[in-house]
């Protein structure tokens, strides 16, 4: 029994690196091919190639993780996954409104996108809950005033662009990089305030760069799925194998 349970374990390992592998390539080919081509329609249907395949596998390995571990430790990624999975139907039905040339604002991706944020968040308060509840305070107002400042760099950067454009368009554009940006440094405020240690044996990510044009800007946004073994101060060890 506990065989065919390490079997089954070592093959959704092996599925999640063969998915990583393929996704890669076709993301990194894409990528080139959306700069090589000039043609509208083409350079159009290489990108959302890219977002597509890098935000579906992204979603995958997510759940790959959630279930490949057992216990209570896994509760916060299953919010992990279901944030990605929230973000990749965003992308999904992007895809498709260019497909059928067909475009509405706010976009049905924009009530999708900014609930990845969400999840994290609720994904990151299990983990300070679980590894050392005396830091919850710290990092709550770690939190609020990172995002406040992410916030505040947003309207910053967006604000001065807004001519002819209402605040329905507007908000969705501020939504996005305040949704990615706070996920992202969350996870990585959360390394030194619970001293988090990456397990070497059972480390595997994926990370995912993309570009999109918002209003004549390219804005970069950094995804990261990765599975840890946590060891902190009070030296409860929890493996993430994958």
């Amino acid at each position: 029994m506990t065989n065919l349970k390490n079997h089954s374990r070592f093959s959704i390992s092996d599925l999640g690196f063969l998915v990583f592998g393929i996704s890669a390539i076709l993301v990194i080919v894409s990528f080139f091919g959306n700069y090589y081509y000039e043609e509208r329609n083409l350079d159009r249907l290489i990108d959302n190639i890219h977002w597509t395949v890098s935000y579906l596998c992204a979603a995958a390995l997510a759940w790959f993780g959630y279930f490949s571990t057992e216990g209570g430790i896994h509760r916060f990624r299953l919010w992990f996954a279901l944030g990605l999975t929230a973000n990749a139907l965003g992308q999904l039905s992007w895809a498709i409104q260019v497909y059928l040339d067909y475009y509405i604002v706010p976009t049905p991706s924009d009530y999708l996108f900014p609930w990845v944020a969400p999840c994290f968040v609720i994904g990151y308060s299990i983990i300070v809950i679980e590894c050392d509840r005396s830091r919850i305070r710290t990092a709550v107002l770690d939190a609020l005033g990172l995002i406040t400042a992410i916030l505040t760099f947003s309207l910053a950067l967006y604000l001065p662009q807004r001519e002819g454009v209402g605040i329905p368009q507007l908000l969705p554009l501020i939504n996005h990089p305040v949704s990615f940006l706070t996920a992202a440094a969350l996870g990585v405020l959360l390394i030194p305030l619970l001293r988090l240690q990456p397990d070497k044996s059972w480390f595997f990510s994926y990370s995912v760069w993309e570009e999109r044009d918002f209003v004549g800007y390219y804005g970069t946004r950094f995804l990261s799925c990765r599975f840890l073994r946590m060891e902190p101060c009070s030296m409860r060890v929890f493996p993430f194998p994958l």
